[in-house]
């Protein structure tokens, strides 16, 4: 099986985007979080519910 082609190597680690969705009463959204696997996906959801705040507001970006 071919590696996806949206992952990136980090320390010799292979992580891959694993799309999450949430519904609000504006429709429903989306993000990609980044993990090694399934699993591993599932637990960072967890760690996110559980400590994610809004540090601020995002002002610009970066181009690569």
């Amino acid at each position: 099986m071919e590696p996806n082609p949206l992952s990136v190597v980090v320390g010799g680690v292979r992580w891959v985007p694993f799309d999450v969705q949430f519904a609000t009463q504006e429709g429903v959204f989306s993000f990609a979080l980044f993990a090694v696997d399934w699993v591993h996906a599932i637990e960072r959801l967890e760690e996110l519910k559980a400590t994610a705040r809004i540090s601020g507001e995002i002002q610009g970006r970066v181009r690569a």
